[in-house]
């Protein structure tokens, strides 16, 4: 008879119940080959596969799956953790931007003005004892200091500088005489000058509208008023959150505010050269007039002292 060999390949039967037999109490049903990774989690179980080499040979390739599968598992945390990560950060950008931004639904709200306007720090001059030259009681030189700092009031803007506020907008426009393109406009900052101007005035009322009637009084506090409530959203809208501490007097108890805190301001002389380029006349006699009335707008080239215009 040839001589029997014996077959070292690991019979992967015959060593799980060989394992089991060894390691269970007489009388226990034999583990079956899926149970015997829990099994082997004791550490006498442990030592014994370490130190036997078939056993370690059947063990190996579990453990590799078991490292790839963490490696794959450990790299796609990392993965959400960076895209989870990346999507907030985004997120919160743009909430971020959009608080900071002026908008009127998706648009930015934006003037022709923009690509010219400077910003420099500027310090408020507190004038309540030498008010000069914009306040104080009146005469011809605060008024010219007044009329040169509003000369520029009104300007042209072109037809697509005015569609940019909207279509509504440009329906009613006042446009130039003889200038297709062309419509009269002036800026916020030039008619919050205008209001302060005008409050200034009501200040001294026996200076300035000595012959008003009880009318003409009863319109100029209605402008007043109306100033008043523009420069209060004014106020709100830019909400300046540069701030004003408290000092301490010399000759009284109550702390002080002290005014003399940095601001960011425009470069005002730049604002001005702007738009002195585009500057016109509308108070010019007979330039401007009414569409559908046929009326000129300023017959004899002033406006109303009240500074009050109704209509229906």
């Amino acid at each position: 008879m040839p001589p029997s060999t014996r077959n070292t390949s690991p019979d992967s039967s015959s060593f799980y119940r060989d394992i089991s037999m060894a390691y269970s109490p007489p009388g226990t049903p034999l583990l079956k080959p899926h149970a015997l990774p829990f099994a082997l989690a004791s550490p006498l179980l442990k030592s014994e596969v370490q130190s036997n080499p078939q056993m370690q040979w059947n063990q190996q390739p579990n453990e590799r799956r078991r490292s790839c599968l963490y490696q794959w598992a450990t790299s796609l945390h990392i993965i959400l953790i960076f895209t989870y990560t990346f999507m907030f950060g985004s997120a919160l950008l743009l909430v971020q931007s959009k608080a900071k931004c002026d908008c009127v639904g998706n648009k930015l709200v934006s003037s022709p003005a923009d690509s010219f306007i400077e910003y420099t720090q500027g310090i408020y001059t507190d004038n309540h004892r030498t008010p000069r030259p914009f306040f104080g009681p009146p005469d011809e030189e605060l008024d010219l200091a007044w009329h040169n700092l509003l000369r520029n009031n009104d300007f042209r803007i072109s037809r697509s500088e005015l569609a940019g506020l909207g279509d509504v907008m440009l329906e009613e426009g006042v446009q130039i005489p003889g200038d297709r393109d062309g419509y009269i406009s002036t800026m916020y900052a030039f008619h919050e000058l205008h209001c302060i101007k005008k409050l200034h005035q009501s200040i001294y009322p026996e200076y300035y509208f000595p012959n008003f009637t009880e009318q003409q009084h009863r319109f100029r506090r209605h402008h007043d008023e109306h100033c008043l409530d523009l420069l209060r959203q004014s106020a709100q809208c830019h909400g300046d959150p540069t701030l004003i501490p408290f000092r301490w007097g010399h000759s009284q108890p109550i702390p002080l505010t002290n005014l003399n805190a940095p601001h960011k301001c425009v470069n005002w002389d730049k604002l001005q050269d702007w738009a002195e380029e585009r500057r016109v006349d509308p108070l010019k006699k007979g330039w401007l007039v009414h569409p559908t009335l046929g009326l000129p707008s300023f017959p004899n080239g002033l406006g109303d002292p009240t500074g009050v215009v109704e209509d229906d």
